[in-house]
């Protein structure tokens, strides 16, 4: 849920500022994009991980990747824009791209995460019943609902901030009831976490067996505080921003907290690799198959490299030895030639001395009968 403070300029703040956002912000973006596009694809190929629970972190995941390729890099334009007083560009990129963009994805965002929330209070609640009426189908109708309403809503919103600003503080309200919200469920679930980790630490010790399901309580609240306390730390100043602008404008802050709060989305995957086991190994395991592919695509093409210079060589030599032969028959073709002529040759000589031999005979007998 947006407000209106990115309409305002920002040429008031020093460049050093506005460069050190823009590095800030694409460094952000490029890791939201390469980690979040990771997490997908972890899900995407390991079916253990499509559980109701992962559905929601998959969403949270889908919403952050969108806020690295879209939100951020148009951010980065929008603040070198004004840096460089480009009222166009400044003017396309805000209501095109910026705007909408992060209507939807931080509607989206705050929507999912208290989905986590509420999905972490049922478990904890409902027990064997949590199986049965927390289903895939019906968190799958959760996301579906939850992406259209924030669609639908920035549509609204983009139609009456143009008519009254009312709605800006309307939706400012609304984050801040959200907020609230999920801080007191988030309390309330860590009372209950502590009270059901406490009662099963004494029925282990009673049964002398060992902590294994502490272990993994204590290993889904740390998940759940990482992952909440995270958004809160990133969108808990913006919340007080919004506050801080109803009365006075703030705009140094408000474009500092605002990349705060883009952040978020590139810490939120390396919670998932860093506290959720599964996650991280299935991660590793999809590198390691897409490193083998890459590898074998590599040598196969050297071997058929290899294969295509072998038979070009081959080629060659063939070619070659065809050459030296046809030399070889011309040569001997040459040499019979030479001989046939030289045989000729004897033969027209003898035949000549026969005649002049003869010839003196004739004369030798007309001699003698004379």
């Amino acid at each position: 849920m947006n407000n209106s403070t990115i309409e305002q300029p920002l040429s008031v703040v020093d460049g050093p500022l506005f460069v050190s956002l823009i590095v800030i912000n694409a460094f952000s973006a490029v890791l939201a994009i390469v980690l979040n596009l990771l997490v997908i694809v972890t899900f995407v190929k390991t079916p253990s991980l499509r559980t109701p629970s992962n559905i929601l972190i998959l969403c949270l995941a889908i919403t952050d990747f969108g806020v690295g390729a879209l939100v951020q890099p148009a951010y980065c334009t929008f603040l070198f824009a004004d840096m460089t007083n480009d009222t166009n560009l400044y003017q396309t990129v805000y209501e095109v791209v910026l705007l909408p963009a992060f209507n939807i994805l931080f509607n989206a965002s705050i929507l999912t995460i208290t989905g986590i929330t509420v999905d972490r209070f049922l478990a904890l609640h409902l027990h064997l019943r949590y199986q049965d009426l927390v289903t895939k189908k019906r968190i799958s109708m959760v996301v579906i609902m939850i992406w259209t309403f924030s669609v639908l809503w920035t549509c609204l919103w983009l139609l009456l901030v143009k008519v009254t600003v009312v709605i800006v503080h309307i939706e400012n309200i609304l984050s801040l009831l959200f907020l609230l919200f999920n801080i007191a469920l988030m309390l309330k679930l860590s009372c209950v976490i502590r009270q059901h980790a406490e009662q099963i630490q004494v029925q282990l010790q009673a049964m002398n067996a060992q902590p294994g399901a502490a272990v993994n309580i204590k290993r889904s609240v740390n998940i759940m505080y990482y992952v909440l306390g995270t958004f809160f730390l990133c969108y808990s100043p913006t919340i007080v921003t919004w506050i801080i602008q109803a009365f006075m404008s703030k705009l140094e802050i408000s474009i500092v907290v605002r990349s705060i709060l883009f952040m978020n989305s590139s810490i939120n995957p390396i919670i998932y690799f860093w506290r959720i086991p599964d996650m991280r190994n299935a991660a590793l395991q999809s590198l390691r198959s897409f490193r083998r592919r890459n590898n074998n695509n590599n040598n196969n093409n050297n071997n058929n490299n290899n294969n295509n210079n072998k038979n070009s060589s081959s080629s060659s030599n063939n070619s070659s030895r065809n050459s030296n032969s046809n030399e070889n028959e011309i040569a001997n073709a040459n040499a019979n030639g030479n001989g046939n002529a030289n045989n000729n040759g004897n033969a027209n000589s003898d035949t000549s001395v026969n005649a002049e031999n003869s010839e003196k005979t004739g004369e030798d007998r007309w001699i003698s009968t004379t």
